[in-house]
């Protein structure tokens, strides 16, 4: 199951939809903020950061999947599962993704990890 959820984060961000493409800047590395992440996890192939961006972006989310399960309790008092019933293809893991960043903009301004992890875990709650 964990290798099964370490998987589909990676494979989910692979693929992003025009919609979701961003600018990339180069402060956007820094990666201060959760809207830092969506650009970079977002970026255009045409864009002159695109490989630097996209790998960024996997690096990062790989980070934090690794970090969560080898310390096997909450990050930010947060857990996610995804259950077999729940498996999303690329794409509608892709738009899960984009939507809630769309649709949370709260969390734009919130550290990266912190965005991430709270998107894991309202997309994919453990059950109690």
């Amino acid at each position: 199951m964990k290798k099964y959820i370490l998987t589909l984060m990676v494979a989910g961000l692979l693929v992003l939809p025009a919609s979701a493409r961003a600018n990339v800047t180069e402060a956007n590395f820094k990666l201060d903020t959760m809207a830092d992440l969506v650009a970079l996890c977002g970026v255009a192939a045409e864009d002159p950061n695109a490989d630097s961006a996209i790998h960024m972006c996997h690096g990062y989310v790989l980070g934090l999947i690794h970090m969560h399960i080898l310390l096997g309790k909450p990050l930010n008092g947060r857990f996610f599962c995804v259950s077999e019933e729940q498996r999303p293809t690329r794409d509608e893991f892709v738009a899960k993704f984009v939507s809630w960043s769309q649709d949370h903009p709260e969390h734009s301004s919130k550290e990266a990890a912190e965005g991430v992890i709270n998107w894991v875990a309202d997309t994919y709650p453990c059950s109690e």
